[in-house]
């Protein structure tokens, strides 16, 4: 049969959207055959959703008067092509563990525009934070880069000359010990000890109520104690938090 080419325009999309309708120009037709009479259905692209160039392909084209179709390629009609662009995010906050500064590098963001699961994150950010300590903050100054599995789908947005932040307070770690005791016939363990593992440089940071219990009130080698705490006091209590419910195995 008579092979009739069908060139797609130009066309392109934002990333995560839909694709459109395209449209094409036919040419090859013989005897006064019209494009309209000559090809129907729909053309179609090569698979890909990430951002890039793509060839188009015969999709579910066909001819009701007999013709092979052919789709041109981009070597054969340059520019034939349909491209995904990136989708522009909005870096609306930023979050870090308290570290005793009020540098934002090493942050973490919070994005808006983001399509269903995407992973993107902050590569590099870097901007200051209106103060060092735990809490809501503001920061100032902000550049970042993105990165994360999906991040070349995505360009960054200019930021704000401020945005939103927040220091989260830092987990410490306790190390304490447990005494030997007599069967009472309760659970109630004795501990000393209660060491802080994680302060920060020379932050002034005191531990208090520091309390556990054995796994069972029995007599026994090798029990396990698990202790909890009570209340962080000092000047810079507000910047850390405790880790709960840890746990020493001594034998007896």
């Amino acid at each position: 049969p008579k092979v009739l080419t069908v060139t797609g325009d130009a066309a392109s999309k934002v990333y995560g959207s839909a694709d459109p309708a395209f449209t094409y120009s036919v040419t090859g037709m013989e005897y006064g055959d019209t494009a309209a009479s000559s090809v129907s259905g729909a053309l179609g692209r090569v698979a890909g959703n990430n951002v890039g160039s793509y060839a188009y392909a015969a999709g579910t084209l066909n001819s009701p008067l007999g013709y092979y179709i052919e789709v041109a390629t981009p070597v054969l009609a340059p520019g034939s092509l349909f491209g995904i662009t990136p989708k522009a995010l909005d870096l609306t906050s930023i979050a870090k563990v308290y570290d005793g500064s009020t540098s934002a590098t090493g942050s973490s963001g919070t994005f808006t525009g983001l399509v269903s699961t995407d992973v993107v994150t902050l590569a590099s950010v870097s901007g200051s934070f209106d103060s060092k300590n735990a809490g809501s903050r503001t920061v100032t100054g902000t550049t970042a880069t993105l990165g994360g599995a999906q991040a070349g789908n995505y360009i960054l947005n200019p930021i704000p000359p401020s945005i939103s932040g927040v220091i989260t307070p830092k987990t410490l770690s306790v190390s304490a010990s447990a005494s030997n005791k007599v069967y009472d016939g309760n659970t109630s363990a004795v501990l000393s000890g209660g060491a802080l593992s994680g302060v920060v440089g020379s932050d002034v940071v005191t531990l208090g109520g520091l309390s556990g219990s054995f796994d069972s009130k029995n007599v026994g080698t090798g029990k396990t104690v698990t202790y909890s705490v009570g209340t962080l006091a000092g000047a810079d209590a507000a910047n850390y938090q405790l880790r709960c419910c840890q746990q020493i195995t001594f034998t007896t």
